[in-house]
């Protein structure tokens, strides 16, 4: 019977320990964190400059729209909010 008992606390613990870890990977992944980064930033210093572009790309702003364009007549620069075609949408 306390065969039986050690088995169960282990395998018990090793699904606490699986269910933390999927925890901690999903929190990871909605922060986007990378657990590499570090070593990225190291031995792969142009991968890492490549995110950084990528990621400024996502956060430029929508381009301005140029004089004369028929969706924008009548309106300020800016007022249009027209996302750059070039961009990719999140």
């Amino acid at each position: 019977m306390d065969v039986f008992w050690t088995v169960l606390v282990i395998f018990l613990g090793f699904a606490v320990m699986m269910a933390a870890l999927g925890w901690l990977a999903v929190r990871a992944r909605k922060a986007r964190v990378s657990s590499l980064g570090v070593i990225d930033e190291i031995y792969l210093p142009a991968a890492t400059a490549a995110k950084a572009e990528i990621q400024q790309e996502l956060e430029r702003a929508a381009s301005m729209p140029s004089p004369g364009d028929p969706d924008t007549e009548g309106q300020e620069p800016g007022e249009a909010g027209q996302a750059d075609p070039g961009v990719p949408q999140r």
